[in-house]
């Protein structure tokens, strides 16, 4: 994200979040939502989106510090609304906010990044762990528990925690969890759990369906999204 725009549209998720290296699709219907991409897709500004909380039910709702900046993948009209797919790419820290006369929020921010880590064994041996279990998860997903996979996983450890939390149903609290975290080997141990507990689901939906073997389709690779 450039230093040199400080000040971002936002769109607010309630109860969600968008994180890095993520596919969201959004339907687009207010006129101040549309007034905002076409601000954006105008200037080059980045779009952020900020997860919202309902504090204790109690109808005020409060914004996330952090959030995660998104780029338009497509778009078109669908019965009356926009609709937008939009590529997580850059996560931010909300500043401030500014004052402005249009119908969306514009807010000041800073990047937000991990602290720097050295390559080293535990960060080899976490990305290393890290693949494995997506490699299972994805077996089992696809009925193929013994076959062999091609997956051209990124080579930046952020990006690839983020790729891989990106495949799986998470709560909104534990997207902000992710989002939130500076510490890169501690996001690829948390993102290998919560893939291990996702494969176990995926093992037990198997064999509860048939006794069978799974007649599942093999792909050729499985590539995650680039923000190229």
């Amino acid at each position: 994200m450039s230093s040199r725009r400080p000040e971002i549209p936002l769109i607010f998720l309630p109860n969600d979040a968008i994180l890095p290296c993520q596919l969201y699709p959004m339907y687009i219907q207010t006129d101040a939502d549309r007034e905002l991409l076409e601000f954006a897709q105008r200037t080059g500004t980045p779009i952020g989106f900020v997860q919202i909380w309902d504090l204790f039910d109690s109808g005020e709702c409060v914004p996330c510090e952090v959030g995660c900046t998104g780029r338009i993948v497509s778009q078109s009209e669908e019965n009356g609304a926009l609709s937008v797919l939009f590529l997580g790419e850059d996560r931010f820290r909300i500043l401030g906010w500014s004052e402005t006369l249009r119908r969306f929020p514009l807010a000041r921010v800073e990047p937000f990044n991990d602290f720097p880590v050295d390559r080293d064994f535990s960060l080899d041996l976490e990305r290393y762990g890290l693949q494995c279990a997506f490699e299972t998860l994805m077996r089992y997903r696809l009925g193929l528990s013994d076959a062999n996979l091609n997956v051209r996983f990124p080579e930046d450890p952020v990006s690839l925690a983020f790729a891989a939390a990106a495949y799986l149903d998470l709560a909104s609290e534990v997207k902000q969890e992710l989002l939130d975290m500076t510490d890169t080997v501690a996001r690829l141990f948390r993102v290998q759990t919560l893939i291990h507990m996702a494969a176990l689901e995926a093992e037990e939906e198997q064999l509860n369906l048939s006794d069978e073997p799974a007649q599942g389709v093999l792909p050729e690779d499985i590539d995650f999204w680039s923000r190229n």
